[in-house]
């Protein structure tokens, strides 16, 4: 699956996230529809562990294509794999 994913972003618009100048995140723009929302595949390059919880201003669905992570909220974890949906809301 990582080098079907690979192939299909190679020529979309990327914008690399850095933390404290090391490369953390690739933001891949998929499209935006006509409503004004948009769909982004992101590939975590590492983990964030030393950063704060953070919120997102947005309603965001998240759909776990490669890979797992942990997410913490507020002392509650969940471990997301491949398959697995995540629903973030502006009041996560």
């Amino acid at each position: 699956m990582h080098e079907l994913l690979m192939a299909l972003t190679a020529f979309l618009p990327m914008k690399t996230i850095e933390i404290r100048g090391e490369p953390y995140l690739e933001r891949y723009h998929v499209k935006t529809d006509s409503d004004g929302t948009q769909h982004w595949l992101h590939r975590f390059l590492r983990n964030d562990s030393e950063r704060h919880q953070h919120s997102h201003p947005w309603e965001a669905h998240s759909k776990i294509l490669c890979g797992s992570y942990l997410e913490d909220r507020s002392g509650a974890h969940t471990l997301y794999h491949a398959g697995m949906t995540n629903l973030i809301m502006p009041e996560t």
